[in-house]
């Protein structure tokens, strides 16, 4: 029987992370359908004539910011959706309980807890690693692909730069798969060393 008192999962957290889950989609998929509309029919004419060459790498600079932002609210929803199973497991423990054990059973588990204290599980981590591995890689990224579309070819460059996050993309995907993930990982390493060549060459 239901606990007075006592929310159980889905509710009141379920909400909030549908919410939190189609906000981040809805940012992907508005960036990605506005720099195609761009790409497609826009003629440029708000951009200064010098920076039309430097379009392809403003769209994959877009991109980039959006799947950001898609993976750091898939990480948000993956800590809320935990923190409710977390929670519903432990006050099923405490139903089943010897009545002499009733008032020993642990503290519910906080956001605090999955998200800062390792209390998560291995939804946490994969999402955690995606984020943390997509920040580590994009300042050399970033910088790399805005080199090379400044001194060699913005199309190149923006090429590459569809590449690596395509790949990147695949990340949490292929994180648990052993060594498939390196599918993600080494073809990224390549688009960035690729642009950084480029620099070289024009620099020599």
């Amino acid at each position: 029987p239901r606990r007075a008192g006592i929310h159980r999962y889905p509710h009141p957290v379920l909400p909030l992370m549908l919410g939190l889950a189609a906000l981040g989609v809805l940012t992907g998929v508005f960036s990605v359908i506005t720099s195609l509309s761009i790409a497609v029919f826009g003629k440029g004419s708000a951009l200064h004539p010098a920076h039309l060459r430097l379009r392809p790498v403003i769209l994959v600079t877009c991109a980039w910011a959006s799947l950001f932002y898609v993976f750091l609210f898939a990480q948000s929803c993956a800590a809320f959706y935990v923190k409710g199973q977390l929670r519903k497991a432990n006050h099923r423990k405490k139903d089943d309980d010897a009545p002499e054990n009733k008032n020993k059973t642990e503290r519910n588990v906080s956001l605090a807890d999955v998200k800062y204290r390792n209390k998560g599980t291995k939804l946490n981590l994969i999402c955690n690693r995606t984020v943390g591995n997509y920040m580590e890689q994009s300042g050399m990224f970033l910088v790399s692909l805005w080199l090379s579309a400044i001194l060699h070819d913005p199309f190149k460059a923006a090429t590459a730069g569809w590449v690596w996050l395509a790949f990147r993309a695949i990340y949490p995907i292929v994180f648990t798969a052993g060594p498939f993930l390196f599918l993600s990982t080494i073809p990224a390493y390549v688009c960035v060393f690729y642009l950084l060549v480029t620099v070289w060459y024009e620099c020599w």
